[in-house]
């Protein structure tokens, strides 16, 4: 009786360390993703190394970060995490964190806050794979928050994919905001 308790308390242990563990592995976001370093050297002709972060606003979760070059031109790079709900609902605090599945992406613009390129490197949500389609993500190139950015009107819906493309086009427009805002363009308010 008292081994088949200590086994059991063993097992209880190990079992939380295992979800412990996971739900620390997704806590992260890998700022250097492969996908990333391919898009910048094919685009830019430039290697990760020379990012640079910049703060550009204390409300930016910890989740997501921005980066620059000046070599050959100024270009930016917002690499972050959109948290996007189950279709059952989900508990996302103000600050991102509660249960929700999530994906990874990263937004290149060029030095006027236009967007180039948008990209989901890290797709760990059930639902919604759909918005990854690099046809799909090229209705968000030229975006540059002088217009609106609404799901049905100016971005395209996707059957099944409903809070993943309201979540990612609404990470665009504020990302894409926080960008203009911070090199002084005149931008559409954030609503």
């Amino acid at each position: 009786m008292i081994i088949a308790n200590k086994y059991k308390w063993i097992l209880i242990i190990l079992i939380s360390w295992i979800f412990v563990a996971a739900s620390s592995a997704q806590a992260q976001v890998d700022y250097t993703a492969k996908a990333l370093k391919k898009e910048i050297e094919k685009c830019w002709g430039l290697d990760i190394n020379d990012l640079i972060q910049i703060d550009i606003d204390a409300d930016i979760p910890a989740e997501g970060r921005f980066f620059t070059t000046v070599r050959p031109t100024t270009k930016y790079v917002y690499v972050g995490r959109v948290n996007s709900c189950r279709t059952g609902g989900c508990a996302i605090s103000s600050e991102g964190s509660g249960t929700s599945e999530y994906f990874d992406y990263f937004i290149l613009f060029d030095e006027r806050a236009n967007v180039e390129l948008v990209k989901i490197f890290n797709y760990a949500a059930t639902h919604g794979h759909e918005v990854m389609a690099k046809g799909w993500l090229k209705q968000f190139i030229d975006f540059n928050n002088q217009t609106e950015l609404i799901v049905g009107k100016d971005v395209d819906t996707i059957s099944g994919a409903t809070v993943s493309v309201n979540a990612i086009a609404e990470d665009i427009r504020q990302k894409t905001y926080l960008l203009g805002k911070y090199l002084n363009l005149k931008v559409l308010s954030v609503k």
